[in-house]
């Protein structure tokens, strides 16, 4: 019998995130168990995955975080490796991370750095003092009223929670271009948080530089995209995006992590300031991110890496990655380049668009015949959405 690699508990397999971390163990060999709380097989979609040797059902990690990572505790002994995927998880786990490293390997920081770098306000005061690029942010203490704030933005304006709240990405913000929507944007977010965060807009592309940290906090693994495209177009999820080197991107996120004193898996989010000529600091993901599917097919296959790393304690620095390669996301993207189609001004911006969308170079994200039960579900979820969402634009 073939030897195989040791064994992974994944959480969250709901999450696409989840079902690129199950097919990358699973293709090299990894029994993998999926975790997920109560969820319709249909939504299932890394638990439909073919790599799934066995799943088990916990507590919702929303609701009962507790009873969660009791659970998890439990279904982890006889797993050389756990991988928690969402940050409903992530925070379970590592508050009481001595216990889980007691019956199972992880490789996480200790809570403390995961909240410093998941709290947008405090990730940026720090960016700050290290002399990373940030946004002009607006503090509602420094101003009388919400509508004193409103008079001192250069519009357009975001408003974000700068915390996850339990909600989807495309609903823990509001762009607003004008000083009434800004004011309702605000009363909106402290229905989840006292302190929301006031930006002006940066124009320009979206970066995102990727690392794995080892547990001497050096840096082992990286890697750097560019969003090529998006949607909504108003900014939302990566639909379309290729890998490059940015050193400058490197450097910044480098500064923070270190800083941080980073174990694990995270991804630094920056927009390219047309204005500025820089790249400016928007967040930290530390967790598994939505375009992780990219480095793995580049060559930098982040959740091996992970998993080698927590059950071997150690991992030699990785080779580089070429630039160029591109991903898309199919259903998503062909609803964010029909927008952008929309908008083009000339027949060579249509042209470019077309181009992309037939060019046979461009890797997939999630559908695959070698997996098809996960392609299956995700294809009748997305074009459901899409049919109710009425159209593209």
């Amino acid at each position: 019998m073939k030897h195989h690699p040791g064994t992974a508990l994944v959480t969250d397999s709901a999450l696409r995130t989840a079902l690129y971390t199950i097919r990358s163990l699973g293709r090299r060999g990894v029994h993998v168990t999926a975790a997920e709380r109560s969820t319709p097989r249909a939504e299932n979609l890394g638990g439909l995955s073919r790599y799934v040797r066995r799943q088990v059902v916990v507590p919702d990690n929303r609701t009962d975080p507790d009873g969660f990572a009791d659970a998890l505790l439990e279904a982890a002994r006889g797993h050389d490796v756990l991988i928690p995927i969402g940050m409903h998880a992530i925070g379970p786990v590592a508050r009481r991370l001595d216990e889980f490293q007691r019956v199972t390997r992880v490789a996480l920081p200790p809570w403390p750095v995961i909240d410093r770098a998941d709290d947008t306000r405090r990730l940026l005061a720090l960016a700050d003092q290290l002399g990373v690029p940030i946004p002009r942010t607006l503090e509602i203490d420094d101003y009388q009223t919400p509508a004193a704030l409103a008079a001192d933005v250069n519009y357009p304006a975001i408003v974000k929670l700068g915390v996850e709240a339990g909600l989807p990405p495309k609903d823990r913000y509001r762009i607003v271009s004008e000083a009434a929507p800004l004011v309702a944007a605000i009363e909106w977010a402290r229905q989840y948080t006292p302190h929301p965060i006031i930006q002006e807009i940066i124009r320009g592309d979206g970066l995102g530089f990727e690392a794995l940290y080892d547990f001497d906090h050096q840096m082992v693994a990286s890697f750097a995209h560019r969003r090529l495209r998006e949607y909504p177009l108003s900014g939302g999820p990566s639909t379309f995006c290729e890998s490059l080197h940015m050193p400058s991107i490197e450097t910044y996120s480098r500064r923070i992590l270190d800083r941080l004193g980073w174990v694990g898996l995270a991804m630094v989010e920056f927009k390219m300031d047309q204005a500025r000529g820089v790249p400016v600091l928007m967040e930290i993901n530390p967790r598994p991110w939505g375009s992780m599917e990219l480095p793995i097919r580049a060559g930098v296959d982040f959740p091996w890496l992970l998993f080698q790393l927590a059950r071997d304690g150690s991992l030699p620095k990785q080779p580089d990655y070429p630039d160029g390669v591109r991903l898309r996301f199919l259903i998503n993207d062909l609803q964010a380049a029909v927008a952008t189609w929309r908008r083009a001004t000339s027949s060579a911006e249509r042209a470019a668009v077309a181009a992309s969308i037939l060019d046979p170079r461009v890797k997939e994200g999630i559908l695959s015949l070698r997996d098809p039960r996960p392609t299956l579900a995700y294809l009748r979820k997305a074009l459901s959405r899409v049919s109710k969402s009425g159209d593209a634009g």
